[in-house]
């Protein structure tokens, strides 16, 4: 699957040719045009599996472009004749993911910055007291940041690779259990599966249905299980504000909502609201930690490069032919 922005600007595409009454196979055909030549063959793919009749659900997802969600709220909107709906929709979602990433990457450039100034900085001393030659100095720098980002490169690596292993679940749940990590994760996960649940939902997908994908959204462990459990709920007839209460995960709030929509017969606004209230929540709670951890890094960063420069002795000794 491809990235946030790529996928936001493909939708946001596709819903105009849409608009204009392109049909799929032409409008997938001319946007393979002037592009990178991986891009360009899951294009002409998708083009050519639509030229054979199949679905757009089914063509996108067989030519790698989309996960199973998108797939699930393009194939309920192509049904229910809301396709150019559902390009909007997908592309809006993952425009908001692109833009939380990158404001993610903007919280970490500073601190990284820091940190390759601390790796520059500490050995100094001793380089400048001749205590360590050119070639020390920068296996002291140079080389610890390599092991500090090759060792974070590696760290990504196994967590994807381990993210479907019994090891890989078994270290999920117990992040869960951490004080401020664990809160983090289980707001997250949370507000991607009521996120999942709500746009599948507004695209004419079933309840039942919308449930049963939207748990899977959620990766495994104590969570998507909860959901699971919630969606079997409802499959035996419980309404959907029953089995929100007997979930342990959704809160309060959003289940006096379900109450309020399930009544008023307006359950997809109130799904929507419930998904941008815990979003914003997420974010608020995301925007905290990122005010204070940065501090907390700068602080270990400055008391690491103090004991470098007063450890090195650069404050009392000089070189003797000075």
């Amino acid at each position: 699957m491809m990235d946030h922005r790529w996928l936001a600007d493909l939708f946001s595409r596709l819903a105009a040719l849409e608009h204009a009454g392109i049909a799929p196979r032409q409008a997938f055909s001319s946007l393979a045009q002037g592009v990178p030549r991986h891009e360009q063959a899951a294009l002409e793919s998708a083009a050519r599996w639509c030229g054979r009749g199949v679905s757009v659900a089914k063509s996108v997802a067989r030519a790698g472009l989309v996960g199973p969600l998108d797939a699930r709220v393009l194939d309920a909107a192509e049904v229910s004749g809301r396709l150019e709906t559902a390009y909007r929709d997908l592309a809006a979602r993952h425009t908001a993911a692109d833009s939380r990433r990158r404001r993610l990457r903007g919280k970490l450039l500073l601190p990284g910055f820091i940190l390759v100034l601390a790796a520059l900085v500490k050995p100094f001393p001793a380089f400048f007291v001749g205590e360590l030659s050119l070639g020390g100095y920068l296996r002291a720098s140079l080389g610890l940041l390599v092991v500090i980002f090759g060792g974070l490169w590696l760290l990504m690596v196994l967590i994807r690779r381990l993210r479907e292993t019994n090891l890989g679940l078994f270290i999920g749940q117990w992040l869960l259990s951490w004080p401020l990590l664990g809160q983090l994760l289980i707001r997250r996960q949370r507000t991607l599966y009521l996120e999942a649940l709500a746009m599948l939902f507004d695209s004419g997908v079933p309840l039942v249905d919308a449930l049963g994908t939207a748990a899977l959204t959620v990766p495994p462990g104590r969570l998507q299980e909860a959901f699971r459990q919630l969606h079997a709920q409802v499959e035996a007839g419980a309404t959907l504000e029953q089995a929100f209460g007997a979930c342990s995960y959704i809160r309060l709030h959003s289940r006096l909502l379900v109450r309020s929509a399930e009544v008023s017969g307006t359950l997809g606004d109130g799904l929507g609201r419930i998904a941008r209230t815990e979003r914003e929540e997420l974010e608020s709670f995301e925007n905290e930690l990122a005010t204070w951890l940065p501090r907390v890094a700068y602080l270990l960063v400055a008391a690491w490069m103090a004991t470098g420069i007063l450890g090195g002795g650069a404050l009392t000794t000089m070189p003797a032919d000075l």
